[in-house]
């Protein structure tokens, strides 16, 4: 069985767009290992988060869709991304 961890702590900035939308850039690290390399990569490495928050009208519904670029996040050298979208909950 393969197996791959990735954990990614980011600090984020937003932009508000508009009075229910936010563009947003994260920088943070990218803690990876196991068997195979994560869609983020294998190694600990510089990771930049940018994406797009939406609150739904009239509810505390969050769309969001966001990618993570790790930079030099393999063993073997390269950059990898790793594209993301969820629904969250405002509170």
């Amino acid at each position: 069985m393969q197996r791959h961890i990735a954990i990614v702590p980011t600090v984020s900035y937003d932009f508000p767009l508009n009075w229910q939308t936010d563009a947003y850039i994260g920088g943070g690290l990218i803690f990876a290992g196991g068997d195979t390399p994560s869609p983020v990569g294998n190694k600990i490495s510089f990771a930049l988060q940018p994406g797009i928050d939406y609150v739904v009208p009239n509810s505390n519904t969050v769309l969001f869709g966001n990618a993570i670029i790790g930079f030099d996040a393999l063993r073997d050298g390269g950059t990898t991304f790793s594209l993301q979208g969820g629904v969250g909950l405002r509170f």
